[in-house]
């Protein structure tokens, strides 16, 4: 059976993106998750296979892969 963890990886690597909210929404229907979502996201982001970029309307959303020291802000 998937964890949350894979389903949140798959779904980053094929809609990337998607705030905490939307990831929730997505995954579950509500954005009643989003919490458990964002605590999942960040040890995706621990172990590199997500990074985190603040998007133009200014919410943070998830992308695939490690980040490029640019978007680190270095």
């Amino acid at each position: 059976m998937a964890t949350l963890a894979d389903a949140l990886n798959f779904v980053i690597h094929h809609r990337p993106g998607l705030s905490d909210r939307e990831l929730s929404v997505a995954l579950y229907g509500s954005p009643s998750y989003e919490r458990p979502v964002q605590a999942e996201c960040q040890l995706l982001m621990a172990g590199g296979q997500v990074h985190c970029r603040v998007r133009p309307d200014g919410n943070h959303a998830y992308y695939g892969g490690i980040a490029a020291p640019a978007e680190l802000g270095r």
